[in-house]
């Protein structure tokens, strides 16, 4: 791309030959046509698309919770534009052909606190799943007080992120217990920590569970 010095093309725009010229405010500028248009139809494209239709949707289930919260801080934090487009850019490869998800890839964690040490995730005798890790082990950015918040997607409803409600536990815990749905045998788990203000999150941990 250049920019356009000279007076007499001051007010050219659009195609010339395999240039283009454009204005962006007062500077006007010019730049080489691509060689060649892209099929919009081709199997790339579709799929690209199908992913982008995907990761908006799940990305409203997680309007209004903590975890649009964790990603709006891990944007400022790592330079990007917000945390809407932070979310699409981590999560957009996850999806693939017709509801084909890789859990495992999907990322709604923040960049400030540190995950604790051991953290880890099975099944009691009495049924239900149990959240393990050390506490009481000194961080440089994290609290005794920092709340755990848990999420789950259920692989019958792979678009939508549940935020677990009546999870409390606080760091220096140790531990969390939680109760499988109603229904279903696989079980995915987001699980992070977030100051007592609210303010600041830590990545996430993930864990899948069968029963």
């Amino acid at each position: 791309m250049a920019r356009v010095i000279s007076s007499g093309l001051g007010h050219i725009s659009g195609r010339i030959g395999d240039h283009i010229f454009y204005a962006v405010g007062d500077k006007r500028y010019v730049r080489r046509a691509p060689a060649k248009v892209s099929n919009p139809r081709s199997p790339a494209q579709c799929l690209q698309r199908w992913r982008q239709v995907c990761v908006q949707t799940l990305f409203r289930s997680v309007k209004g919770t903590l975890f649009q919260r964790a990603a709006d801080e891990a944007a400022v934090r790592l330079g990007k534009r917000s945390g809407y487009h932070l979310f699409l850019s981590r999560n957009i490869n996850a999806f693939g052909e017709g509801d084909r998800v890789d859990y495992a890839k999907l990322s709604f964690g923040g960049a400030c606190l540190q995950l604790p040490d051991g953290f880890t995730c099975v099944q009691n005798e009495a049924g239900h799943w149990e959240l393990a890790w050390q506490a009481g082990i000194p961080m440089a950015t994290a609290a005794p007080d920092d709340r755990l918040i848990v999420a789950a997607i259920c692989p019958d409803e792979p678009y939508r992120l549940i935020v677990l409600e009546n999870i409390c536990a606080l760091r220096k815990d140790g531990r969390a217990e939680g109760e499988w749905p109603a229904s279903g045998k696989e079980l995915h788990l987001y699980c992070l920590f977030c100051s007592a203000s609210g303010e600041t999150f830590s990545p996430d941990c993930y864990f899948r569970l069968n029963r």
